[in-house]
C-alpha cells in the first residue's frame, strides 16, 4: 500500500500492461513452427474449400476444390517456408501437373507436381502470409480440376485438385511486423478491459484510488498471464481467437471516453447551475488543496442522470470535469466565450469540413475526417449552454399542435410525391426477385385455396402475408411495371407517421418529430426501397406504429398518479413531469383505464407481430420492444405489475398476428431459417477459414461509416459509391450521437441506442454488408438520432442569440433542411439513374419487352405470333409481365413454331446485330424495326426492337 501511495496511482497498471505488451511480441516474433495435421478438429481454422476428410494409406488427408484456400493464422509478415504434404498422382497425369498459390489474382508460388506422397517446400515472400497490421492473408490453391463421375450413373460428381494430408509453416528470419502489431492489439484489449472494470467500479461509487489501482492491477497480471501462456502453448491458436481488431478496439475506446466526456460535461453543467456565479477561483482551488494535502472535493456526482449526490470521501480521486477548467481560467472569460454563438459556428465548421473529408473515401482523408469531427464535437458539448445540455429537457420554442399537425400533412404529401413521381420509369425495370413476388402474388389472387403463410420455393424465402398486398394490387391495376410499386410507394409515405409520433414522444418536442419526419420523407434510402416491389418496406411503418402504440398505451391515464411518480420522475430523469410526455411512463402505476390500455397494448403486440411477417428484418421488432420494457422495467421497477400486465397484453397480441407463423417455424426449421443461415456471416461458407473476430471488425467498419463514408454498393438498395445519409443528415447524426452521450443513462437514449443497434443487426451478420435492405429496420431511430442532433444544435444556438438575430438562426435550419432534401432528391431522380449499376440490375430488357407485350394486350393489339429469344418466357420478369399471353421462340434461324404473315419478332438490344444476321433467311436481309423501345438511361442504345415479318 506504501508503494501505491508513493507512485502516481495509474504507474504499477501502466508497467503491467507495457511489461504484457512486451512480453506478448517476444513470444509472438518467433513461433513454434505450425504444424497442421488434414483432417483434425482444428484444420478449418485454417483451411476452406477442402473437400470432407478421407482415410487411406494410414493417413488422413482432403481433397481440394475450385475454392479450396488456405489462411495461415499466426504466420509471420517476413518470409515463411511453407512445406505442403500432397499427392500428385491425379494432377501428373494431366496436361498441366502444377500447382499454384494466389493471392487474389495475382500468383505467389508456382510448382509441378510428381506421383505419390511428397512434401513440397516453398518460400513465402514477406507480406504474403499475412499483413503488417497482423491479419493473415488468404492463399488460393489453382490446379486442374478433374470430376471423378464422368457418366450419370457415377455418384462422385466433385470436381478434385490435389489431396493435401500436412500442412507445415516455419517463419524465416526478417522483420515481422505482425507480431507487434497482434502484441499491440492484446495489450490494447488488455488496457479496455482495465478502463471498462474503472468504469464500472466508478459507477457503483466505489472509487478510491489505491483500491482501484490494485484491482486494475490484479486483473492485468491475471489476463496477461492467461494471455502469455496461450501464446508460449499454442500462438496459431491465440491470434485465430483474438486477431488484432482495431474498429472494434477503438469503438470501444471511444466509447468509453465519451461516456466519460459526457458525464464529466453533466458534472460541470450541475457545478453551473448549483453555484451562484458558475465561477471557481484559481486561488480558492489552489488553497483548498494546500490545505487538504490532496485533490479538493469535485461536485457532487447523482446517482442517476440529473440524480441526488453524495459527499465525497476526502480520499477519494475522480477524473476532474473539463468544464471547471473553463470555470478556473482568467476568470472565466473561457466560459464567457463558450456562451456566445461562435463555438456553435466554428464547430459546426469544422462538422462539415470533416463531412467533406469523410465523402472522399480515401483513407488518409476519412482518418483525419474522424479526428476532425471528433474534435468539433468535444468543442460544440463544452461549455453550460453546450450540444445537449438539455436534451430530454425540452426548453424555448416549439411548434404548436396545429402548426405541426399542418407541417406534417405537408410532409406526407411531399413524401407521397416523391415516392410516385415517375414511377413507371423508376426504377428502370423489375428485379427478378419482384417478379417472383409477383408470381406467387397471381397465385394469391387467382386461386382462393393458395394461402400461404410463409414461401420457401422457387428461389423465395421469406414470410408470405407482405405479399397479399401485392396481390390486391395485381387484382386492381394488372401485371404492370408500376402496379406493385404503388403499395410500396404509399406504405413508404405513411411511415412518416408513425415516426413522428415516436421521436415526438420520446423528446417531448414536436420539432424533433416534423424534423425526423421531414428527413426521411426526402432520404434517398427510403424513397430507393419505397419505389421498390419488396415487402421490406412495410417492417419500419408496422415496428414504429407498434413502439408508439405501446408507449402511448403505458402513457395512457397516468394523470391520475402524477404526485406519485413525478418525484421519481425527477429524481432520474431531472425534468418536468408536467412538461414532458414521455416522462409520464414514470406513472405506470397508476390506474389507467384497462380497456383502453389492453386493448392500444394488444394493438401494439399485433403491429409487432405483422412487422416480423414481413420480411427477416422484422424479426427484430419484438427484441426492440423487449429492449424496451426492459429498461422501463429497470428504471420504474414500482411500475412492475403494470409492465408485467402489459406484456402480457404484447404477448396476446402478438400470438393473435404470429401464431401461424410460428406454427410453421417449429413444424419447419430448415426453411424458416435457410436465406438467414445462408447469408450468415460467420457461417464457414462465408468466413472461408477468415477468423471470426476479423470478419466481425470488418463488418462493423463497413457499419460506423456507412452513413458518412461508403454505404450500399447494390445499385437496387441505393446510390453505388455513395453513404446512406445525405451531407447534411450526415453532420445531424454526428450531432445527435454526442448529444446522446451525455444523456447516456438515460432510459431514452439507451432505447434509441438499442433500437439503431437491433435494426442494424441482420446487415451486420450477414454478407455483403452493409446491405441497405437488411439495415432497412434501423432507419426510423437512425432519423430520430439526426433530428435530435439537428434539434440539440439549433437550441443552443437559440440560446446563445443575444447578439444574433433569432430570424438568422430559423433562416439556417431552414437552410439547412432545404439542402437536405435538395441533395436527397438530386442523388436519387438525377444522379442514379443513368448509372449503369443501377438501371442494369433492374433486367431492363426484360422488363421493357415484357412492358411492351403487356400493353399490346391491353390494347387489344396483339399480333398473330410474337416471337423472342429462346430462354426469355422461362426469365421470371418477362413471364410475370407476359402471364397469359402465348410467344414463342427463336434460337437463331430454328423457330418453335412456323412464322405467320404478321408475326412480331422481338430482338434484344445487347444482341441486335447477331439476331438478325442469324434471322436474315426469314426476316430479308436489311429489314426496318417497326417498334423501337425506349433508350437505356444512360442513352447508350435501344432496349429492344421490333420485326414484322410481311
Amino acid at each position: 500500500m506504501a508503494l501505491l501511495q508513493r507512485w502516481p496511482p495509474l504507474t504499477i497498471p501502466g508497467v503491467l500492461l507495457l511489461l504484457v505488451t512486451l512480453l506478448l511480441w517476444l513470444l509472438l516474433r518467433s513461433p513454434q513452427p505450425l504444424q497442421l495435421d488434414v483432417g483434425v478438429d482444428a484444420d478449418t481454422r485454417f483451411l476452406s474449400g477442402f473437400y470432407l476428410v478421407e482415410r487411406h494409406y494410414g493417413r488422413s488427408f482432403r481433397w481440394s476444390g475450385p475454392e479450396a484456400r488456405m489462411v495461415l493464422h499466426g504466420a509471420s509478415s517476413g518470409p515463411n517456408l511453407l512445406r505442403l504434404s500432397l499427392n500428385g498422382e491425379q494432377l501428373a497425369a494431366q496436361a498441366d501437373p502444377t500447382l499454384t498459390l494466389m493471392q487474389e489474382t495475382t500468383p505467389v508460388v508456382r510448382f509441378a507436381v510428381t506421383e505419390g506422397w511428397r512434401h513440397y517446400a516453398v518460400v513465402l515472400p514477406p507480406g504474403v502470409a499475412a499483413q503488417a497490421r497482423g491479419v493473415a492473408q488468404p492463399l488460393d490453391l489453382h490446379s486442374t480440376l478433374v470430376r471423378p463421375g464422368q457418366r450419370p450413373a457415377d455418384l462422385d460428381l466433385r470436381l478434385l485438385g490435389v489431396p493435401l494430408a500436412e500442412v507445415s509453416l516455419t517463419p524465416l528470419p526478417g522483420s515481422n511486423h505482425a507480431a507487434l502489431s497482434r502484441s499491440l492489439a492484446l495489450g490494447w484489449l488488455l488496457a479496455v478491459l482495465v478502463a471498462a472494470l474503472i468504469w464500472v467500479v466508478t459507477l457503483l461509487r466505489a472509487y478510491q484510488t489505491p483500491l482501484l489501482a490494485a484491482a486494475a492491477s490484479l486483473l492485468i497480471a491475471l489476463v496477461g498471464s492467461a494471455l502469455l501462456l496461450w501464446a508460449w502453448y499454442d500462438p496459431y491458436s491465440l491470434v485465430w481467437m483474438l486477431p488484432p481488431t482495431p474498429w472494434l478496439l477503438g469503438t470501444a475506446t471511444l466509447l468509453l471516453l465519451l461516456a466519460w466526456r459526457g458525464a464529466a460535461a453533466r458534472r460541470g453543467d450541475e457545478v453551473h447551475g448549483q453555484r451562484e456565479n458558475g465561477f471557481i477561483a484559481a486561488k480558492e482551488r489552489k488553497a483548498t488543496q494546500a490545505n487538504s494535502g490532496a485533490c479538493a472535493p469535485l461536485p457532487q456526482r447523482g446517482r442517476g442522470v440529473g440524480g441526488e449526490g453524495h459527499p465525497r470521501h476526502p480520499k477519494t480521486q475522480s477524473v476532474d470535469s473539463g468544464i471547471d477548467v473553463l470555470y478556473a481560467h482568467e476568470g472565466g472569460k473561457a466560459l464567457a466565450w463558450l456562451t456566445t454563438p461562435w463555438p456553435v459556428l466554428v464547430g459546426l465548421g469544422l462538422l462539415a469540413l470533416a463531412g467533406g473529408m469523410l465523402a472522399t473515401q480515401l483513407p488518409f482523408a476519412v482518418g483525419a475526417g474522424i479526428a476532425v469531427a471528433l474534435g468539433a464535437l468535444l468543442l460544440l458539448t463544452a461549455g453550460p449552454q453546450g450540444l445537449g445540455n438539455n436534451l430530454w429537457q425540452p426548453s424555448g420554442p416549439d411548434f404548436s399542435r396545429q402548426h405541426a399537425l399542418l407541417l406534417l400533412t405537408l410532409i406526407f404529401i411531399l413524401a407521397l410525391a416523391l415516392r410516385l413521381f415517375r414511377l413507371d420509369e423508376m426504377p428502370f425495370g423489375l428485379w427478378r426477385d419482384e417478379a417472383r413476388h409477383g408470381l406467387f402474388a397471381q397465385r394469391i389472387r387467382d386461386f382462393s385455396g393458395y394461402r400461404p403463410i410463409y414461401i420457401a420455393s422457387e428461389r423465395v424465402n421469406m414470410p408470405a402475408l407482405g405479399l397479399y398486398p401485392f396481390a390486391l394490387a395485381l387484382y386492381l391495376w394488372g401485371e404492370q411495371l408500376w402496379s406493385m410499386r404503388l403499395v410500396t410507394a404509399v406504405a413508404g409515405a405513411l411511415t412518416v407517421f408513425p415516426l413522428y409520433a415516436l421521436a415526438a414522444l420520446l423528446s417531448g418536442q414536436r420539432a424533433v418529430g416534423l424534423v425526423a419526419a421531414l428527413l426521411l420523407a426526402a432520404s434517398s434510402w427510403h424513397i430507393t426501397i419505397s419505389r421498390f416491389s419488396f415487402p421490406t418496406v412495410f417492417d419500419p411503418l408496422l415496428a414504429l406504429s407498434g413502439l408508439v402504440l405501446l408507449l402511448v398505451g403505458l402513457y395512457w391515464g397516468g394523470e391520475e398518479a402524477r404526485r406519485r411518480g413525478g418525484e421519481d420522475t425527477r429524481r432520474r430523469g431531472g425534468e418536468d413531469a408536467r412538461r414532458h410526455p414521455a416522462s409520464r411512463i414514470s406513472h405506470l402505476a397508476s390506474r389507467f383505464p384497462l380497456p383502453a390500455f389492453l386493448l392500444t397494448l394488444i394493438a401494439a403486440g399485433g403491429l409487432l407481430g405483422l412487422a416480423v411477417q414481413t420480411y427477416h428484418t422484422g424479426r427484430v421488432a419484438p427484441l426492440v420492444a423487449a429492449w424496451l420494457g426492459f429498461l422501463l422495467l429497470c428504471f420504474y421497477p414500482h411500475a412492475w405489475r403494470r409492465l408485467l400486465g402489459g406484456a402480457i397484453a404484447i404477448i396476446l397480441g402478438l400470438l393473435l398476428t404470429l401464431g401461424p407463423l410460428f406454427s410453421y417455424a417449429l413444424n419447419q426449421p430448415e426453411a424458416f431459417n435457410d436465406r438467414v443461415g445462408a447469408v450468415f456471416l460467420l457461417s464457414p461458407e462465408i468466413l472461408r477459414a477468415e477468423a471470426p473476430l476479423v470478419a466481425l471488425d470488418d463488418a462493423l467498419r463497413r457499419h460506423l461509416l456507412m452513413f458518412h463514408v461508403l454505404g450500399d454498393e447494390n445499385g437496387r438498395h441505393h446510390a453505388p459509391r455513395h453513404p446512406m445519409l445525405d451531407y447534411v443528415s450526415g453532420i445531424g447524426m454526428l450531432l445527435g450521437l454526442a448529444a446522446l452521450l451525455r444523456w447516456w443513462r438515460d432510459w431514452r437514449t439507451l432505447f434509441i441506442f438499442g433500437g439503431l443497434g437491433l435494426g442494424l443487426l441482420p446487415s451486420a451478420l450477414a454478407m455483403n454488408a452493409p446491405h441497405g435492405m437488411r439495415a432497412f429496420a434501423a432507419i426510423g431511430f437512425v432519423y430520430i438520432i439526426v433530428a435530435l442532433g439537428w434539434v440539440a444544435l439549433w437550441r443552443s444556438l437559440w440560446a446563445r442569440c443575444n447578439r444574433l438575430r433569432p430570424q438568422l438562426v430559423r433562416g439556417l435550419a431552414v437552410g439547412l433542411l432545404s439542402l437536405s432534401v435538395a441533395l436527397n432528391v438530386h442523388l436519387y431522380f438525377v444522379v442514379m439513374p443513368p448509372q449503369v449499376g443501377v438501371y442494369l440490375v433492374f433486367y431492363p430488357v426484360q422488363s421493357q419487352m415484357g412492358s411492351y407485350v403487356r400493353s399490346l394486350a391491353d390494347e387489344d393489339r396483339l399480333p398473330p405470333q410474337i416471337f423472342v429469344g429462346d430462354g426469355l418466357p422461362q426469365d421470371p420478369v418477362f413471364a410475370f409481365l407476359t402471364t397469359g399471353i402465348p410467344v414463342a421462340t427463336f434460337a437463331g434461324a430454328q423457330l418453335s413454331t412456323p412464322a405467320e404473315a404478321g408475326a412480331l419478332f422481338l430482338l434484344s438490344g445487347y444482341f441486335v446485330q447477331e439476331d438478325l444476321a442469324a434471322l436474315a433467311s426469314i426476316l430479308g436481309p436489311d429489314p426496318e424495326p417497326v417498334v423501337m423501345g425506349p433508350l437505356f438511361p444512360d442513352g447508350s442504345r435501344r432496349t429492344f426492337y421490333g420485326y414484322r415479318l410481311p
